[in-house]
Order: C-alpha cells, then structure tokens, then sequence
C-alpha cells in the first residue's frame, strides 16, 4: 500500500524558537547526548535480538534507520532511530509515524514496511483512524483538507509519562521562549531608550535565568544553572543527575515503544541494549545523595557506569 499521509507541508504551524531562546537551547541540550558519544572508534552500547535470528536482524536494520539510509549494524540503526525520535519527543512532545509497505501489497510485518515521519500537525484519533489535518494555510483549490489513516499503520509515540504530557512540554516550550526576550516591553513600545538608563538589565537577565530553570526542573533544569550567582555545588550535581535521569527515561522508553512495535508486526522477539546506564541506576544515586549516604563524586559516578 502506498503512503497514505501528506509527506510536507510546505506551510506548516511548527513551532519556530529562535537559535539563542531558551527553548532552543533546552532542545539542544537534552537531545545532544541521549545515545552516549562513541569512544575511540566503539560504540558505549550492544544491541542483540532475546532470540537470535539473523534475518530478522537483517530486516531491522533497514527498518530502524529512520530518517537515514546506509546503515550495517543493528546498532547503528537502533541508535538513529532513538536520535530521531528523541528529537521529535523533546521539541513537540510527541510524534507520529505511517508505516509504510514498500511494496503494492498491504503486508503488515518489519520486512515489507517502514516507518516514515508525519510533518508536524494536528492529528486526530477517532475510533480505529486517524486523521491528518492539512494546516489552512496549505489549502489549496480542490485538494484535501485532511487524510484518513487506519489505526494500523500509524505508529504514535509521546514522551514518558513522567516528563508530562505533550501538550503540556509544548505550553512549557512556549513559556520558555517569552521568557527569552531580552529587551523590555517599554523600550519597543514607544522606542526611547533613555527610559532604560535605570533600568538594570543584569537582574531581569538574572530573575529570566532563575525562571527558565523553575519551568524546567521536572527534567533537571536547564543546564544553564551555572551561570546563576549563588547557585550551589549540590544543586548543579543533582540538576546533572536529573537531566541524566531524564534522558535514560526518553532512551529507554523509546527501546520499549520499538520492541512494541516489532511485537505489533508479527515478529515474537525483542531487543535487548546492554552497556548503557538505566534511569533506576541515576535514581538510585539521587536518592543516596540526598540522604547523605554518598558524596558529589560517588553519585557523579552512577553516569559512568
């Protein structure tokens, strides 16, 4: 069957953060790191099927490398389908994905489908279809308003439900960025700067960075706590814990969302990743550390293991 979904949007509603916004270095900053970086060469991590079949492993790899082509190694592929997901997840809190048959048939297993990615949209669930809606901007004489998907081959993923909900990532995004705007409301309005002269931009620059950590403390803060005056040594350890605690949850959740889905397609197998540290091992050492039962150094530890 052919891809069903609208592939672009060359108007689309999707949120556009400036580079310097503190929403785009939030994004930035949890998305660069949720697979660990190689190291001489080797990858942190091993990837294996729980039962061993190489065809099937065969077919993964070419599966799993969304968004990129010219992938050998299961790893590989499993650590750029995170890459993309993780991206998507941290900007808009969610994703959908049409699995496509690469072929005329209507097959619904891994070695005849892809998954490819939905432009960013409204998409609405009802009954056992889902419904693409075309932004009005996009509308054109005699085309579609919206597409039909059956509830079969759309793959939806969100974030864990622990980091809320996408709706809610997306209001805290928003708020993020009116946090960004540096020059006050005042000086735009009627464009005299001398009004400015006693205004001190240092402590509004100050009270925006305190903000930005406050909206973002569910997931560790916004990795700009050391740039706070007065912030203290504990308080930058378990903002890097967290924010360590909260991309092991994204990367094992995603590992999760695609062995589901292998399972949805028919295949009775699963992955299984050794090698990287699991969000229980981050929790863990949060917990000693907050007790007292272990110092900065030792729960820094956990991140290496």
């Amino acid at each position: 069957m052919p891809r069903l979904s609208k592939a672009i949007f060359s108007k689309g509603e999707r949120p556009d953060f400036d580079s310097a916004s503190y929403s785009a270095m939030f994004i930035r900053n949890y998305d660069a790191g949720i697979i660990p970086f190689r190291m001489d060469g080797k990858d942190p991590f091993t990837v294996r099927l729980s039962v061993a079949n190489q065809g099937l492993e065969k077919q993964l790899v070419e599966f799993l490398s969304i968004g990129q082509y010219g992938q050998y190694f299961l790893n590989e592929s499993l650590q750029s389908a995170i890459e993309a997901l993780s991206l998507y997840l941290i900007t808009y809190g969610e994703v959908y994905l049409e699995i496509v048959c690469k072929d005329d048939t209507d097959k619904i297993d891994i070695g005849s489908n892809k998954p490819v990615f939905l432009p960013w949209g409204k998409v609405i669930k009802l009954l056992n279809r889902f419904f693409q809606i075309v932004p009005i901007a996009n509308w054109g004489h005699q085309e579609k308003k919206f597409y039909i998907l059956p509830a079969s081959r759309i793959w939806h993923v969100q974030l864990p439900k622990q980091l809320g909900t996408p709706r809610a990532h997306r209001r805290m995004l928003k708020r993020l960025a009116r946090l960004s705007v540096v020059t006050p409301g005042f000086v735009r309005k009627n464009g005299i700067y001398d009004e400015s002269a006693r205004y001190d931009f240092i402590a509004q620059r100050h009270y925006q960075d305190i903000a930005a950590e406050s909206e973002t403390a569910k997931w560790g803060g916004s990795q700009g706590a050391s740039q706070i005056e007065g912030t203290t040594e504990y308080h930058l350890v378990v903002t890097r814990l967290k924010s360590a605690y909260s991309q092991a949850l994204i990367r094992e959740h995603l590992i999760n969302e695609i062995n589901t889905l292998i399972a949805r397609l028919g295949a009775d197998n699963a992955l299984e990743v050794e090698g990287l540290v699991s969000s229980a091992t981050i929790n863990e050492a949060m917990n000693k550390l907050e007790k007292g039962d272990i110092g900065f150094s030792e729960a820094l530890d956990a991140l290496e293991e």
